[in-house]
């Protein structure tokens, strides 16, 4: 069977530390220990805001509660339940999660009812530890019929059962789903804390970690996968994109260089760095924040014709390689939209 590519840093399931949320993790932990978890959990908030890392801490903590440390936060010692976790191979954990198709030689794009009926079934077995955790990630991948399916679960959670869902949209979650679970939610982190956590990671120090700190918007996991891969070209690439848009020089070479095969590493950090950019810039506008000095182009502008051109540069995305358009007329298309949205501010 093929395996998706693996990253050079540890996944959240085997992380130590927890980069930023004390206060999430504190109210957790304070729950833990009084006995007032409730069964169901959705963390919400940002892609690479650090959900899954948290769910992983959470998760440790629930099935081994002997090994939690004394302090306020849920870090655990290093037992085997701990280890067995960080490798999602014990007994008494089961992750949801889309499913590698070896026909296709890709991630499946959904999660399917027939996951959740094996987690259905999974709750309903005799617990070894005496405790059972389930971990949906993400919920946001459930098909129709696996969130219905769901429902079962979280209506009638069994004792000493930990239901976790991580989302990115509470909103488009099913609101009968959204009822039956305690929100928590994490906030992007600020840029300096992003940037020291790079520094811890040894992947990045000084202005360049505070650069790829501020292009990943407070997400330490996205930060580290700018800068553990092609983060600093793409977002060198997305500065020139937004400047040759708008002043009209430069985008054919670049667009040409994206279509190169050299540049297909950093194609989806160029995406979202871009389209971050695009709703930070809005953001800020619109609420009379001042802008980060690299957005500094949008200056003026209004908020709703950046909005515009991020919803209408994101359908074009969508749709163009959903027919595999060659990634020179995406990126021309792009600075047309951007052209036409922005030119007469």
């Amino acid at each position: 069977m093929a395996e998706p590519d693996e990253h050079p840093y540890p996944p959240p399931e085997q992380r130590q530390t927890l980069a930023g949320h004390q206060a999430a993790e504190a109210r957790l932990r304070q729950l833990l220990d009084e006995g007032a978890l409730s069964n169901g959990w959705m963390l919400a908030g940002p892609q690479n805001v650090g959900k899954a890392t948290l769910a992983y801490r959470l998760a440790r903590a629930f099935l081994d509660r002997q090994s939690l440390s004394n302090g306020e936060y849920l870090a655990t010692a290093q037992s085997k339940s701990a280890h067995l976790v960080g490798q999602k191979a014990h007994p008494d954990l089961f992750i949801a999660e889309r499913q590698w198709d070896d026909k296709k030689d890709r991630l499946a794009g959904e999660i399917t009812v027939d996951t959740i009926r094996q987690l259905i079934s999974f709750m309903g077995r005799t617990s070894g530890s005496g405790y059972r955790v389930a971990i949906i990630d993400s919920a946001d991948d459930l098909n129709r019929n696996a969130a219905n399916a769901l429902l079962k679960v979280l209506e009638e959670p069994p004792a000493k059962a930990l239901v976790i869902l991580l989302t990115s949209a509470p909103g488009r979650l099913l609101p009968t789903i959204r009822s039956r679970c305690r929100v928590l939610t994490l906030k992007p982190l600020d840029d300096h804390d992003v940037a020291a956590f790079l520094e811890a990671e040894g992947t990045a120090t000084g202005d360049k970690a505070l650069a790829l700190a501020t292009a990943a918007a407070g997400r330490p996991g996205f930060a580290l996968q700018l800068a553990a891969g092609e983060g600093a070209d793409a977002l060198a690439a997305a500065e020139s994109f937004i400047k040759g848009a708008l002043d009209g020089r430069g985008l054919a070479a670049l667009a040409d260089r994206m279509a190169l095969k050299s540049a297909e590493p950093m194609w989806e950090s160029f995406k979202a760095i871009l389209l971050r950019q695009l709703s930070t810039a809005a953001t800020a506008i619109a609420t009379g924040e001042p802008l980060r000095p690299q957005l500094a182009v949008f200056q003026g502008r209004s908020p709703g014709s950046i909005a515009a051109a991020w919803e209408e540069i994101s359908n074009l995305i969508a749709r163009s390689e959903a027919l595999n358009t060659n990634r020179t007329q995406i990126v021309l298309g792009m600075g047309a939209i951007m052209k036409k949205q922005l030119k007469g501010d």
